[in-house]
């Protein structure tokens, strides 16, 4: 959420898909429906295997530190979101 209140319209933020997850659970609805409450969709990039793009990678990392607090706040969101999912 601090993404889409405080980065500048031209940054992007880079999703990448765990490979453990692969073939088990697809967040691409999730992520393409939080993006889109969010009003962000057009900046939301996911990563499904490699990053091909090395400066995606480089600025993403070097980004990524400062962004820590919200990165782990978004990925609890969607462990309880695919919880919530997988719960009978």
């Amino acid at each position: 959420m601090s993404f889409s209140k405080h980065a500048s319209t031209d940054k992007s933020i880079v999703i990448k898909h765990h490979p453990i997850d692969r073939g088990r659970v697809d967040y691409s609805k999730f992520i393409a429906d939080l993006s889109q409450e969010l009003n962000i969709a057009n900046r939301v990039k996911v990563v499904h295997e490699y990053i091909e793009s090395i400066e995606i990678l480089t600025d993403a990392l070097n980004r990524a530190k400062a962004y820590q607090p919200q990165l782990e706040n978004f990925a609890n969101k969607m462990v309880e979101q695919i919880a919530a999912i997988n719960t009978p």
